[in-house]
């Protein structure tokens, strides 16, 4: 005696047919399958695929054997180069140990670069879920960020800044406000964890140098 099977509705192919009912065994445990394709609810079916059911040959064919119509873009050393997910464009470093303010080693394994403005807007964010802040937004038009660091000084030493010498504790900071997320410009490592003190030290010459009479 046979083992009596589900029959319960199974769930519709991926182009709206019906696909029957269920033909695995009574109280069985997981989706539910039929003996027809899942994809066009075909009965021929020859392959399988996971969980999800049976497919036919020719939706296996075009399911796993479709041209890669995406055209594949290459990084050259020394040459232009533009992002595609932001746009950013630029010439890439000649070897992955040469700074550059433009793109940034992507990974470890050095198999790559990836936009610089980009690794600034993540680490930004990481370091002020940390640290309990507001960062600047990870959508932020990277043109913006961009055209601050074209600004030579730091915004708050006002000493020029150099873009020549990455790294930790080198790499120039993008200071803004914790409270808000503004932007200000780009500062030394040195600068930015003290710009309150900086600031402070700043008006306290401003007032020690004010000749008004209260």
């Amino acid at each position: 005696m046979g083992l009596e099977s589900c029959g319960k509705q199974v769930a519709p192919a991926k182009n709206g047919k019906n696909r029957g009912a269920c033909v695995r065994p009574h109280n069985h445990r997981g989706v539910h399958v039929s003996e027809t394709c899942w994809r066009c609810a075909s009965p021929e079916v020859e392959h399988r695929k996971r969980s999800q059911g049976k497919l036919c040959k020719p939706c296996a064919v075009e399911l796993y054997h479709k041209p890669n119509k995406k055209k594949k873009i290459f990084q050259i050393p020394g040459s232009a180069h533009v992002f595609s997910r932001c746009g950013c464009e630029g010439i890439l470093p000649v070897a992955h140990r040469v700074p550059s303010s433009f793109a940034a080693v992507s990974n470890p394994k050095m198999n790559g670069w990836t936009c610089r403005v980009r690794v600034i807007l993540n680490t930004g964010a990481t370091a002020a879920r940390i640290g309990n802040y507001v960062a600047v937004p990870r959508n932020t038009p990277h043109e913006i960020i961009r055209k601050l660091m074209e600004e030579p000084l730091c915004v708050l030493c006002k000493e020029l800044l150099d873009w020549s010498s990455l790294g930790a504790a080198k790499t120039p900071h993008l200071h803004h406000n914790h409270n808000t997320g503004e932007m200000y410009g780009f500062a030394h490592h040195k600068c930015n964890p003290l710009a309150l003190e900086n600031r402070i030290k700043e008006l306290e010459e401003r007032i020690s140098q004010c000749t008004c009479k209260f």
